[in-house]
């Protein structure tokens, strides 16, 4: 696993799922992610927060988890938890090299119907993670 301090990651904040979800509106227009449950929502945003994760790996997949299970919308929430677990890679300067949409929506599916665990999932992330210098600065 990638050896990192915990502490020094940006995390994904309420403000930040705020303008992902704004920003997937103006792509898809007339698409509706309609909040189901805001307390579901706050868990899967702060769960990886509440939770020990030993790398970035692990807390990209701990956000998937936490989105695709908590279904805090009516619809969207195996799109909407692929986009957040980019976001967060993003966030901390990773972005991945297989980009195959068909490949990841496949593997999201396995894991939303639990035949991809976690950890599986962690290491399907690291084996394509790509480095960047520039980490981005929203939330």
């Amino acid at each position: 696993m990638l050896n990192h301090n915990l502490d020094k990651y940006e995390y994904i904040t309420t403000k930040g799922v705020k303008y992902i979800l704004l920003k997937l509106l103006k792509k898809k227009k007339g698409y509706v992610f309609k909040l189901r449950d805001k307390k579901l929502l706050d868990s899967a945003i702060h769960a990886t927060k509440n939770s020990y994760y030993r790398s970035i790996e692990d807390l990209a997949a701990s956000y998937l988890n936490s989105f695709v299970h908590n279904h805090p919308f009516f619809d969207g929430n195996k799109r909407f938890a692929w986009v957040i677990c980019l976001h967060f890679l993003k966030l901390n300067g990773y972005s991945l090299k297989n980009m195959d949409s068909s490949f990841w929506a496949e593997k999201v599916e396995l894991f939303a119907a639990h035949k991809l665990e976690s950890k599986d999932m962690a290491i399907l992330l690291k084996e394509n993670f790509i480095v960047k210098s520039n980490p981005s600065s929203s939330s």
